[in-house]
């Protein structure tokens, strides 16, 4: 699957993006930007715990983010601290 690198808020006024640009050295750089007032309001310079991030959504009144990889990553959207995580199984048939 390909990873995303950007993803809108549900009212299109916020932008999260992902910099993978050394995910082989374990290095991913997160950033929430206000699009409207062309502002970054945080970022998370170094997270090697969301490396294999392969899908990012916001909730549906832009309070939260959701990473997912091997577990899912909930962080509060007006400050990119983490809310929770739960690891998920590999279900096999």
């Amino acid at each position: 699957m390909q990873t995303p690198r950007a993803v809108f808020s549900p009212d299109g006024e916020k932008l999260l993006t992902m910099d993978l640009g050394m995910k082989n050295q374990g290095f991913v750089r997160v950033e929430f930007r206000d699009v409207v007032k062309n502002k970054t309001l945080w970022t998370l310079p170094n997270r090697p715990e969301l490396n294999e991030t392969h899908s990012m959504a916001f909730s549906p009144v832009n309070h939260l983010v959701l990473f997912v990889s091997h577990e899912l990553t909930l962080m509060d959207a007006q400050n990119g601290k983490s809310v929770g995580k739960l690891k998920l199984r590999k279900f096999e048939s």
